[in-house]
């Protein structure tokens, strides 16, 4: 007896798993695609239709039962008509049947991008999933203003609605020209991914009449000088230092500082990667010097350094917490709670504003005219670095360049910063 259901089949290559029309007659199958994927989790295998958490799916699922009802009258015609089919003739009667003019349902990008950020979550890449949904809700904004609409088929992503949305970035969200390039590379690389996985032909990719225009900036750099100033900063007490008349009182700014200093003389460290700092990454050598040895979060390249003097004197102002059991150099995360990857990644997100806000004070209380955030400081130890005579290749060794042409650009901007500074004190 010939058997009729819709299907999905394994995914191939991307996320989404093709719907068909398997046909099972005479102990041969065939299948019939309908032109559909969705992503596995979403697909009811026992009912054969999408569930409700798969946007539109009342849509979708409509769509299927008509095909399938096609195909049956098919099966059905073939029955009655009192003659013999083989598996082929079947397969070609519903082919017939479910092929019209009636197009299957436009999958909606919206819908497909925050899969894309479901899955960037699953695979631990959580910032990058939190920025994609933030550029999905400005778009969806933009389509509930404009449109009246919080939905978008592939279909109708067009130059067009992109350059429009580039000027409700820049009026409703007042972006600058390069957060609007942000995200619409945002958008970008999710559409290649759209094309990758079949979801739209190469030919109607929007940005091929779409030009990302990016503003080039001046990159903020500390000089060795106003370092200085900043490391002579001096406090009334730090959480482990002793009163000194006419100095700063608070214990939060002096902590800000000292992080701030030594990530510059470790090379530009990173904000996250400071905060997270392990003792372990420390190693005493025989000749007294002290070297640093950590790998980096952002690209998982490992760096080893030797310390200088000023880095390895504020290590020992915190050596107290090694001696109490504190993993962490630097008590940055204390008290925050660490037991996910999310939960990490939000504590260093709360103490990253509250520090880059202290370290505006800091910078104030220094006469720096720089805005100095944790940010810079990578900048900083480039330009420091410039001025004790690095030449490229060692700042390409120190920075953890993938190219000295990456180097190079970092260094023509410093020195055109500096340049600009100069010519502002000319005459």
């Amino acid at each position: 007896m010939a058997k009729l259901a819709v299907v999905a089949r394994p995914p191939k290559g991307g996320s989404g798993a093709p719907l068909y029309l398997r046909i099972s007659h005479q102990n041969s199958t065939r299948y019939v695609s309908l032109g559909l994927t969705v992503e596995p989790k979403h697909w009811n295998a026992r009912a054969g239709e999408v569930r409700k958490t798969f946007r539109d799916y009342n849509k979708i699922n409509a769509f299927l039962q008509d095909r399938l009802s096609r195909a049956q009258g098919a099966l059905v015609e073939l029955q009655t008509s009192g003659e013999a089919f083989s598996p082929v003739e079947l397969k070609e009667a519903v082919e017939t049947a479910v092929r019209s003019e009636e197009k299957p349902p436009e999958e909606d990008y919206i819908r497909y991008a925050y899969g894309l950020a479901d899955d960037y979550q699953r695979h631990g890449k959580l910032g990058t999933a939190d920025n994609h949904r933030i550029v999905l809700r400005k778009l969806e904004a933009f389509l509930k203003k404009t449109q009246r609409r919080t939905t978008l088929p592939f279909e109708d992503l067009t130059p067009e609605l992109l350059r429009r949305f580039q000027s409700f970035l820049a009026t409703e969200y007042g972006n600058s020209q390069n957060t609007i390039a942000k995200n619409l590379k945002d958008i970008r690389a999710s559409v290649y991914t759209a094309i990758r996985e079949g979801k739209l032909d190469q030919g109607r990719n929007p940005f091929f009449h779409v030009k990302i225009k990016e503003e080039r900036t001046r990159k903020q750099a500390l000089t060795l000088e106003e370092l200085r100033r900043l490391e002579a900063l001096e406090f009334k007490w730090g959480r482990h230092g002793g009163r000194r008349p006419g100095a700063l009182r608070s214990p939060l700014l002096k902590e800000v500082r000292d992080i701030f200093v030594f990530a510059v003389y470790a090379q530009g460290m990173r904000w996250a990667d400071v905060a997270l700092l392990d003792w372990k990454a420390i190693r005493t050598q025989p000749d007294g010097s002290v070297r640093l040895g950590y790998t980096m979060r952002k690209n998982k390249k490992f760096v080893e350094m030797l310390l200088p003097g000023p880095a390895v004197q504020l290590l020992e102002q915190y050596r107290h917490r090694k001696d109490t059991g504190e993993s962490r150099i630097f008590p940055a995360l204390d008290g925050e709670s660490m037991e996910t990857k999310d939960e990490v990644r939000k504590a260093l997100g709360r103490k990253l504003a509250l520090y880059n806000k202290s370290l505006k004070s800091l910078a104030k209380r220094a006469e720096i005219d720089t805005r100095v955030t944790f940010h810079i400081a990578r900048h900083s130890f480039a330009n420091i670095a410039l001025e004790l005579g690095f030449d490229v290749r060692d700042l390409n060794a120190a920075l953890q360049h993938g190219t000295l042409r990456t180097t190079e650009i970092y260094i023509e901007d410093l020195k055109q910063s500096k340049l600009d500074e100069k010519m502002r004190r000319f005459g």
